[in-house]
């Protein structure tokens, strides 16, 4: 497992990105096959919400 302490807040941030990405795609995925697409599509447009809110947090970093 990386050590997560030595990582800068935007390292941090864009890892976090990374790993919404890969579950958005997933749950795009599954929800093309399974019956529980509502509740996968539910989880796409959060993960969004978390994308949306880490970008701006990101750009905070920047300042």
């Amino acid at each position: 497992m990386e050590d997560l302490h030595s990582r800068t807040p935007r390292e941090l941030i864009d890892l976090v990105m990374i790993r919404l990405d890969l579950v958005e795609r997933t749950a795009s995925e599954m929800a093309k096959e399974e019956r529980s697409a509502g509740k996968l599509l539910a989880i796409v447009q959060e993960t969004e919400s978390i994308r949306d809110i880490l970008a701006v947090l990101r750009s905070k970093c920047e300042l």
